[in-house]
């Protein structure tokens, strides 16, 4: 199946700033099956880290929410100057580390829309880094998969 951005949906989580304690914006995946979380870091010197999580919430306004924790891998490129590969990485109680060396960096994280809280409320999300010293970073969400898509291409992201 041909990827277009009649079956994709980028939202911009967090534009290029300095890595401290970034809450990406909140996104609703009621009209997605899912996402693609992408963060780009580049750690310019030091080789702090930061913990990397997940918000679930029942709405975009984020007024209800609660850590998202049912994911246990992400890829990861940690030199991406150097490489494109990414490697599968263990994540652990939802949380895992970002930074750690000093080169620019690639984290991908791909949630399903059915495994978040959905009994619950609970269909939007958002990424959580916190602060890497000497840090540059920026959040892509990638929703996949529109469950409606008319003329003007895939539904918001970003409005309940």
């Amino acid at each position: 199946m041909q990827t277009s951005i009649r079956t994709t949906h980028p939202v911009v989580a967090s534009f290029p700033q300095a890595a401290t304690s970034i809450a990406g914006d909140y996104i609703s995946l009621k009209n997605y099956a899912g996402v693609t979380i992408y963060i780009l870091l580049d750690v310019t010197s030091g080789t702090d880290d930061g913990a990397v999580t997940i918000t679930q919430a029942t709405e975009v306004a984020g007024s209800t929410t609660k850590a998202f924790t049912n994911w246990d891998f992400m890829w990861a490129n940690l030199d991406t100057e150097s490489a494109d590969a990414l490697t599968k990485t263990a994540v652990t109680s939802g949380t895992f580390d970002a930074g750690g060396v000093t080169k620019s960096c690639l984290y991908v994280i791909e949630v399903k829309a059915e495994d978040l809280d959905v009994d619950n409320g609970y269909d939007c999300l958002r990424v959580n880094l916190a602060t890497v010293t000497n840090g540059i970073s920026a959040v892509l969400y990638v929703l996949h998969t529109p469950r409606y898509i008319d003329e003007d291409g895939a539904k918001s992201a970003i409005i309940d």
